[in-house]
């Protein structure tokens, strides 16, 4: 992710006057301190977006039906379902963290 100041212009048409949108230009270089600041949590919510798509394409797979509800890295579900989300999810972290592909 860039963190830079960027300055909008508007984007027109060459064949009529209609405003097709407009285009987001840079002002200036990188802000560098703010990348390196950010590149920690981005990388961290990202692992957890990860986590979430292998878990249900695992579910998927399976032909499983769960009810889930997801918040980042917080999972919840149903009483009956909590003994398979709980073994899924360590699963996915597996795969993630230990390149263990359990497909």
């Amino acid at each position: 992710m860039g963190y830079q100041e960027r300055k909008s212009k508007p984007v027109v048409s060459l064949f009529s006057r209609l405003r097709l949108g407009s285009v987001s230009l840079p002002l200036k270089d990188m802000d560098s301190m703010s990348n390196q600041i950010a590149f920690m949590p981005n990388f961290i919510h990202s692992m957890d977006a990860t986590n979430i798509q292998f878990l249900i394409k695992r579910f998927i797979d399976k032909n499983k039906t769960i009810n889930l509800l997801t918040t980042h890295d917080c999972f919840s579900t149903t009483p009956n379902y909590m003994y398979d989300l709980n073994k899924e999810i360590r699963l996915a972290f597996l795969m993630i963290y230990f390149s263990i592909w359990l497909y």
